[in-house]
C-alpha cells in the first residue's frame, strides 16, 4: 500500500525542481485532483507534463535530457532512470531521499493548441498549471482511448463542476482540432457516448471517509449515463454544475429551499454533502 503523504511530498520536491523548464506545463490526473479542485477525491500517483508545441523526436529528446539534468541537480532525488516509448512519451522515475515511494514523470508530445482559456495556473509548487477548460479536453480523449480506467471519467466529473455552462459545439471542435494534427483521429461525440457506454473498472483509490465511497461511486456512475444521454440530445451547453443540479431537483420534487430538497429528497449521501458545501 502506497504512504500518500510521501508521494505527493515527493511530488512537491520534483515540481519545484523543474520550475524552471519554461516548455513543460502540468497536466493530467495531479494538476485536476491536487491543484484544481478545493480537495482532493482520488489519489494521483504520477506527474505528466506536456508541450504547448509539437516537438521533433530529437527535440522531445533534449527536453527530457535537460529534465534529467535538473532532477539530477537536486541532491534530494537519486536512482533516475528513463525510458521512452514507442509513441513518442519519455517517462522518467525518481527517487527521493529518506523515501521508499519512486515517482513516475511523463513527458507527453502529442498536443498543439490551448483553447478557450490560454492561461496557465499558478501555484508555489509549479507555475504552469493546465486551466479547468483545457484539461477537460485532455481528459475527453483520454475516456476514448483508455476504456479500461475509470480514472479520466472521474477527474471529467469533477471538472464539470468547476466549470461554466459550457458550449457543446464548441467544445466538440476543439477537442477535433486539439488532437487531429498531432493523432489522427478525430474525437467527436459519437466516440465519446460509445466511451461512456463502457463499464469501466474501479482502479482508483478514494479519499475521504470510507462511509461516502460507495455514494461517490454511484454519483459517478449515474454522471456516466446522464451524460451520454445528455450528448444524444445534443444542446446548446453542457451543466452539469451543482448549482443546477438543485435548481432541477427543487423543481421536480416542487421544493421552495435548497435545505428542504437536500433534508427530504436528495438520496445520495455524497452529491448531499457537495451541494451542502456550496450553499
Amino acid at each position: 500500500m502506497r504512504n500518500w503523504d510521501e508521494v505527493y511530498r515527493n511530488q512537491k520536491i520534483i515540481l519545484q525542481t523543474l520550475k524552471e523548464i519554461d516548455e513543460i506545463f502540468l497536466a493530467g490526473g495531479t494538476a485536476v485532483q491536487c491543484y484544481l479542485l478545493a480537495k482532493k477525491y482520488r489519489e494521483s500517483e504520477d506527474l505528466d507534463f506536456f508541450v504547448e508545441s509539437e516537438l521533433s523526436s530529437k527535440e522531445s529528446a533534449n527536453l527530457a535530457r535537460r529534465i534529467i539534468k535538473k532532477l539530477s541537480q537536486n541532491e534530494q532525488l537519486h536512482s533516475i532512470r528513463h525510458k521512452h516509448t514507442e509513441d513518442g512519451t519519455h517517462r522518467i522515475f525518481c527517487a527521493v531521499e529518506g523515501s521508499s515511494e519512486i515517482i513516475k514523470v511523463e513527458l507527453l508530445n502529442f498536443t498543439t493548441d490551448r483553447f478557450l482559456d490560454l492561461t496557465f495556473i499558478s501555484h508555489e509548487d509549479f507555475p504552469r498549471i493546465e486551466n479547468a477548460y483545457n484539461l477537460l479536453l485532455y481528459k475527453l480523449k483520454a475516456l476514448c482511448d483508455r476504456t479500461d480506467t475509470v480514472k479520466d471519467l472521474f477527474d471529467i466529473y469533477f471538472l464539470f463542476k468547476i466549470l461554466k455552462p459550457i458550449n457543446l459545439n464548441q467544445m466538440l471542435l476543439d477537442l477535433e482540432f486539439k488532437f487531429l494534427e498531432t493523432t489522427g483521429y478525430v474525437y467527436n461525440a459519437e466516440m465519446i457516448i460509445n466511451a461512456l457506454n463502457i463499464t469501466r473498472r474501479w482502479d482508483i483509490v478514494l479519499t475521504g471517509e470510507s462511509k461516502m465511497h460507495y455514494a461517490m461511486k454511484e454519483a459517478i456512475v449515474a454522471f456516466q449515463n446522464d451524460f451520454a444521454s445528455t450528448l444524444l440530445l445534443a444542446p446548446k451547453e453542457l451543466d452539469f454544475s451543482y448549482e443546477t443540479y438543485l435548481r432541477t431537483q427543487m423543481e421536480k420534487n416542487n421544493c421552495s429551499t435548497v435545505e428542504e430538497y437536500l433534508s427530504f429528497f436528495e438520496e445520495n449521501f455524497f452529491i448531499e454533502e457537495e451541494c451542502r458545501g456550496i450553499i
